[in-house]
């Protein structure tokens, strides 16, 4: 009977090895889940600066000249201006009166994620999204 309960014991040590090893090759280690959460993070972060950039333009009639313009002003909210791994500001660069560009660093391809905006998706390192403000429509 020992033989017995010794097969049943790695049998069981054999599933549950097996089911580590299925969960980190379908979601991922947990050193890549913590890099795509952080891109979420960047995403979600770079699509509330769009939206508060709108809002400042459409109530200021101009681009901020920099994202602490957004801080600054206690009617638009900005969810955050900095990167939540290393702490460094989004770039932002005005184009023209009415585009922009922020940019971030990621740490990974959207691709390797499992939701991404429409809009945003982008390669890992360093990428620059451009938005363009609508215009205001001419009267008549």
């Amino acid at each position: 009977m020992s033989a017995g309960r010794n097969l049943i014991a790695y049998g069981a040590v054999a599933v549950v090895v097996a089911a580590v090893v299925g969960g980190v090759v379908l979601i991922g280690s947990p050193s890549s889940q913590r890099i795509l959460r952080f891109d979420e993070q960047r995403v979600s972060n770079l699509r509330s600066l769009s939206s508060a950039i709108e809002i400042f333009a459409a109530r200021h009639a101009a681009l901020p000249q920099d994202l602490d313009a957004l801080l600054a002003d206690p009617t638009v909210y900005a969810q955050s201006t900095r990167d939540p791994e290393t702490g460094s500001p989004y770039a932002y660069r005005i184009i023209n009166a009415q585009s922009y560009e922020l940019c971030a660093e990621f740490g990974a391809a959207s691709a390797d994620a499992t939701y991404v905006p429409d809009g945003f998706r982008h390669p890992e390192g360093h990428h620059c999204f451009t938005f363009t403000i609508p215009g205001k429509p001419s009267p008549g």
